[in-house]
């Protein structure tokens, strides 16, 4: 997920030339909306409570969406900003 989110990320920082932590948490926004929505609407359709996905047993595998998705789109914002940054010198 980590370098999903850096290729893709490296992809969208250059075409919007944006580089700031809002504009990170934009583009991040829709992907941690949609795992949330994705984990309650399972755990509905499985009879349980709403928020039960997040302590199922496997959440090593849910958790690190939470923390890669993010790190990786902040990863590609700071090289895009070095690139962009050496490029004007």
């Amino acid at each position: 997920m980590f370098l999903i989110s850096v290729a893709l990320g490296n992809g969208i920082f250059t075409l919007v030339k944006s580089t700031s932590w809002v504009s990170v948490a934009t583009v991040a926004a829709p992907y941690i909306l949609y795992v949330m929505g994705a984990g309650t609407m399972d755990s509905l359709a499985a009879g349980e409570s709403a928020l039960s996905w997040v302590t199922y047993e496997p959440a090593y595998f849910i958790w690190p969406h939470f923390i890669a998705v993010p790190a990786g789109l902040y990863a590609a914002s700071r090289m895009v900003a070095r690139r962009t940054r050496h490029a004007i010198k």
